[in-house]
């Protein structure tokens, strides 16, 4: 079903008007079989742009909020697919009330939900939801959670210098430089330390480093400085100098 509306600029502010438009337009975004297009004549009115780019990015992030837990529910069910008890019922109302949850606490933002979603990936089902209810509202909040978990991981250290060698870079870096430069020891499990790293992303049949986005850079930066610097021993920062002269000399 294709729906458009022409003049939005037109239409009357006062109830019922514009403000129950646009909340029907979002309501009915996530629906597959529901196309709308909304148009106006140009007009300096800044408020209806921010309202009509709201619904928009609302109702986009919803739609990849559903598509993410169609996803995660075929993959829970697949964890689940050896229990002798299992109920079809609670396992929906379970899936259901995740995505609820993400969608109120998403606030229009993509990253935050696929952040959210490798989350999940890695839980149980029957811890999922308290996850979601636990997971702090906003990219900051849950950059913080990221950061104070990756603290306790077993190769934090190492980790560490991944972080400052990647916010140092001026680009992507390959594996073999992230190794060379973090100088990991060679037994070490290089791609599972970089897993890890959960602000950065590996393209796997490239072999690419990079950070998930230019905020979780400045998080650690502006931000978390110092608790990005508590990784490494004194000194550490002058031997990744020397053997960057080093590198570049050879």
């Amino acid at each position: 079903m294709y729906l458009i509306v022409d003049g939005l600029d037109e239409c009357q502010r006062e109830e019922p008007g514009l403000s129950q438009l646009l909340e029907l337009v979002a309501e009915t975004s996530t629906n597959r079989k529901v196309k709308w297009l909304l148009s106006r004549t140009h007009s300096e009115d800044g408020q209806l742009c921010l309202e009509l780019n709201a619904v928009s990015v609302s109702g986009a992030v919803n739609a990849y909020i559903s598509h993410n837990m169609s996803e995660l529910s075929d993959q829970y069910r697949q964890k689940l697919r050896g229990n002798i008890i299992f109920s079809s019922h609670k396992f929906d109302e379970l899936i259901q009330n995740i995505e609820h949850v993400l969608q109120e606490k998403s606030d229009g933002t993509f990253l935050w939900v696929a952040l959210m979603i490798k989350e999940l990936k890695t839980c149980a089902p029957n811890k999922a939801l308290e996850k979601v209810k636990k997971a702090p509202k906003g990219l900051h909040g849950l950059y913080t959670t990221i950061l104070d978990n990756l603290i306790q991981f077993d190769d934090a250290k190492d980790c560490g210098k991944v972080l400052l060698i990647m916010i140092n870079a001026y680009r992507s870096l390959h594996l073999s430089e992230i190794v060379a430069l973090a100088q990991l020891d060679e037994l070490a499990a290089h791609e599972s330390i970089l897993r890890h790293c959960e602000f950065l992303t590996f393209r796997e049949d490239i072999h690419l480093v990079s950070f998930i986005h230019q905020s979780a850079k400045h998080f650690l930066v502006q931000d978390q400085g110092p608790a990005v610097i508590i990784f490494f021993q004194e000194g550490t920062g002058k031997d990744i100098r020397s053997l960057c002269q080093h590198l570049l000399q050879s």
